[in-house]
């Protein structure tokens, strides 16, 4: 914990934030350092410029409280900010897991649709090649055939010709 003077005469308990050994922010609050009736000397040097007693008015109103105990409120506020920042950077992965994890099926879902349309171009041209077979072969069939079905019937003693 870092203790810093304001120029107002206040005094400053910092202590900073640390998530996975890292500073992220520090919290601070205000103590009197020096008794009420006195204002810090850079306050006091600007007297010319602004109410000095209404400064003094307004830095009377901030509340005295025991450093030890602005001490243990500021432990407990990072506490809870290191709750707080856990639980966030907790979420924050979770929703990256998934993100990646939704971009991974539809990935995989692309890939399979690639598959089923090639396979799908594929049999196409298999069933185009088929029936242009059958057609062919139908065909080649049907015109030697007609030509042995006339013969037959010229020459089939029964028919009405001879």
């Amino acid at each position: 914990m870092a203790v810093r003077n304001c120029f107002s005469g206040l005094r400053y308990l910092m202590m900073p934030i640390l998530y996975e050994g890292i500073c992220s922010a520090a919290s601070s609050s205000a103590l009197h350092a020096r008794r009420s009736s006195e204002l810090g000397a850079e306050l006091t040097a600007l007297q010319g410029e602004f109410d000095l007693k209404k400064a003094k008015e307004l830095i009377d109103r901030i509340r005295r409280a025991p450093e030890n105990t602005v001490r243990r409120i500021l432990e407990h506020f990072a506490k809870l900010v290191d709750v707080l920042v856990f639980t966030s950077h907790k979420a924050m992965i979770s929703s990256q897991l998934h993100i990646e994890s939704v971009t991974e099926s539809y990935r995989e879902v692309q890939e399979k649709n690639k598959k089923l349309s090639d396979a799908l171009e594929r049999l196409q041209e298999l069933s185009r090649l088929k029936s242009n077979f059958l057609a062919t072969v139908s065909h080649e069939l049907r015109t030697p055939l007609t030509s042995v079905i006339g013969t037959a019937r010229c020459c089939s003693p029964a028919s009405p010709a001879t």
